[in-house]
């Protein structure tokens, strides 16, 4: 019945449905596409968007009159945790980050060791 299954390879590699397989942090790396979020995110089309998957957040899930256990409490938690994370990420790639600020040293050993509760000669 099940003989097509023993004759099929195993897979050696996961195809992603995305080709270009970037993680967070390169697509911040790379400021062309950060400002093509930023620009979708500020578009018309993008407020429509971002609002309904707001909207779209499932919350409330067991107040329908659902028996809840601890396990539909948890699951219904980790929904919702998982949805705001990725609406979290979405906002997140949509930002442009700030470079951090070069701090000019104002202190020197001396000051250092006068914290420390140490003589300075």
């Amino acid at each position: 019945m099940f003989a097509f299954l023993r004759k099929q390879k195993p897979l050696t590699k996961v195809a992603s449905p995305f080709p270009m397989g970037y993680t967070p942090a390169e697509f911040k790396s790379n400021p062309g596409l950060v400002s093509m979020a930023e620009s979708f995110r500020r578009s018309a089309l993008g407020g429509h968007i971002f609002a309904a998957l707001h909207n779209g957040v499932p919350y409330g899930y067991p107040q329908r009159g659902l028996e809840v256990n601890p396990t539909t409490a948890a699951i219904e938690l980790g929904r919702v945790q998982g949805y705001m994370d990725c609406l979290q990420l979405f906002h997140s790639l949509c930002i442009v980050p700030e470079m951090p600020k070069e701090v000019p040293q104002d202190y020197g050993a001396e000051d250092l060791l006068k914290l420390e509760g140490l003589p300075t000669e």
